[in-house]
């Protein structure tokens, strides 16, 4: 047998530990905090920089007034 471990840093998990399971990705974490951790790693989550013009114009969007708008909508 194999104890189970955190899916994001790899520590053994106990049933003292505030666990968390994804039925998405099939994990336990073994704290909410490393279950965020996780989930924006496998989203690829990043935070947007407003300036980043390649972003923009992959994505198609534009900033007007403040807003972020597609620009085919």
């Amino acid at each position: 047998m194999e104890p189970v471990k955190c899916g994001n840093c790899d520590k053994e998990l106990n049933v003292s530990m505030e666990i968390e399971y994804s039925r998405t990705i099939n994990e336990f974490f073994c704290n909410p905090n490393c279950a965020k951790d996780r989930y924006f790693s496998y989203m690829d989550s990043s935070v947007f920089d407003k300036d980043d013009e390649t972003l923009l114009q992959e994505e198609d969007l534009k900033i007007i007034d403040g807003k972020l708008i597609h620009k085919d909508w």
